[in-house]
């Protein structure tokens, strides 16, 4: 009898396990076709630009100097940058942040991957993807060529992480 109760309560464990990693996976869905054309600076530059999609697989990470755990997760992201971006996959951060600030932390560390400098308007522009409506830090977002996210993580990412969407995406 114990051994039935057992085996019940792990099947309901399992299933619902599985349901939420489903549910989980259609809420991953969106776009950023709405904010692609957003003008932002970049730290040395005085002329606002935007960031270059289509062309490749693009990982976007929604960061602030003041928020530890983006400050923790940078150097792997700026790895991960050198190490695929000659397969079709970079590495974009975007700060929602003040310039000074920006320009101050890179100097004082070497990031490889593009940055650029959102300021408060990066709030919106996480809140149009419709993924994050907490605008809670870091955010990150696999975005492929046709501009839809099909991947994303609200909180630290890992190399674990970043690994299993370059290897699941189609290039």
């Amino acid at each position: 009898m114990q051994t039935k109760i057992y085996v019940g309560v792990l099947l309901i464990g399992f299933i619902g396990s599985i349901s939420f990693f489903i549910f989980e996976r259609e809420q991953v869905k969106g776009s950023i076709e709405s904010f692609s054309s957003e003008y932002m600076l970049r730290p040395n530059d005085e002329k606002p630009s935007k960031i270059k999609f289509g062309k490749e697989i693009t990982i976007i990470n929604f960061w602030a100097t003041w928020c530890a755990p983006c400050i923790e997760e940078m150097p792997m992201l700026s790895n991960f940058h050198e190490t695929n971006k000659n397969v079709g996959i970079s590495v974009v951060g975007v700060a929602i942040d003040n310039k000074t600030n920006v320009t101050r932390f890179l100097e004082e560390n070497e990031i490889s991957h593009e940055i650029f400098i959102a300021g408060a308007k990066g709030t919106d522009m996480m809140e149009k993807t419709g993924l994050n409506p907490k605008n809670i830090l870091p955010f990150t977002i696999l975005v492929d060529k046709r501009l839809e996210v099909i991947e994303k993580k609200v909180g630290k990412i890992t190399k674990d992480e970043l690994l299993y969407w370059a290897d699941s995406v189609e290039r």
